[in-house]
């Protein structure tokens, strides 16, 4: 698991009916919910701002890059036979 505090908090998304002062909750991109300036956001993966219960890994399939396939085997129809 990620330690949350390696995160950093840039400028996380605040409160949208905030007052012109600023707001002592943010708001988690994944949930919705508030969350106390306190207990912070991290950016995830993805680059979502979300709360310590929202935070997950990347999925190590993400990374996975397909094998290249070989060349075919040629013609798979068997060559005529000469008449004589």
């Amino acid at each position: 698991m990620v330690d949350f505090k390696d995160h950093a908090l840039l400028d996380p998304p605040t409160n949208s009916d905030a007052t012109e002062e600023d707001s002592n909750y943010l708001i988690c991109q994944v949930s919705g919910f508030r969350v106390s300036r306190n207990e912070g956001l991290a950016r995830r993966w993805d680059g979502l701002w979300v709360r310590r219960e929202s935070l997950d890994q990347r999925h190590p399939q993400d990374r996975v890059r397909p094998v290249k396939e070989r060349g075919g085997r040629g013609s798979v129809s068997p060559e005529p036979a000469d008449e004589p």
